[in-house]
């Protein structure tokens, strides 16, 4: 159950809304994270009957309006960005889309009781939001999940995720992926996240 949960947190690596709709004022960031913790409340509270392929296209929409998946592909491959052209630039982009949804999938397979709670942002030096959420586990036990929010042209969409409140996912992939980059080559990181999302599936 422990490793579970363990499993569960990990997952919210890169991973994750849907836009709220108000009347009169623009979705803040709360807001944001608030809609897609809805979303993956209800596939987490329904994983068994759901099965991988239901939790995946429930999370996988979410996904894309939750994320600014661009500039994460593009962060994680660093230098290496500007020497894809176009073609190879979108398919990174929907490879690393797919496995954000994929390890969600994968992950959130049993629900035990958790709860999600949204509790504050705040503004960060760069003029970027921090939302501050816990995760509850089924004992009680808070564990610190922060999302970095950046506003596009369209609205705040989550450019990091900090793990246990300080360990930045982005950063970690960044130097997975450039070290792929390095040895292999564009083929080489590509034929590893379809891997992965493979075996993610299973």
């Amino acid at each position: 159950m422990l490793q579970r949960f363990r499993s569960a947190i990990a997952a919210l690596s890169l991973i994750v809304l849907l836009p709220s709709v108000q009347a009169a004022a623009e979705p803040t960031p709360t807001d944001e994270i608030q809609k897609y913790y809805d979303v993956l409340y209800d596939t987490w509270q329904r994983a068994e009957e759901l099965g991988y392929d239901g939790r995946f296209k429930l999370l996988e929409p979410a996904v894309r309006q939750t994320f600014n998946m661009g500039y994460i592909a593009q962060f994680t491959v660093g230098r290496y960005w500007k020497q894809l052209n176009d073609e190879q630039q979108a398919a990174l982009v929907e490879a690393v889309t797919r496995l954000s949804a994929a390890t969600y999938a994968s992950r959130f397979d049993k629900y035990s009781g958790e709860q999600f709670v949204v509790l504050d942002q705040k503004e960060t030096s760069r003029g970027d939001l921090l939302v501050l959420t816990n995760i509850i586990d089924s004992k009680g036990k808070p564990v610190d999940i922060n999302y970095l929010m950046r506003k596009n042209d369209e609205a705040w969409r989550i450019v990091d995720i900090h793990l246990k409140g300080t360990i930045s996912e982005l950063a970690t992939r960044r130097s997975e992926y450039m070290s792929v980059m390095k040895r292999q080559g564009y083929d080489g990181l590509m034929s590893a996240i379809d891997k992965r999302i493979a075996a993610l599936a299973e």
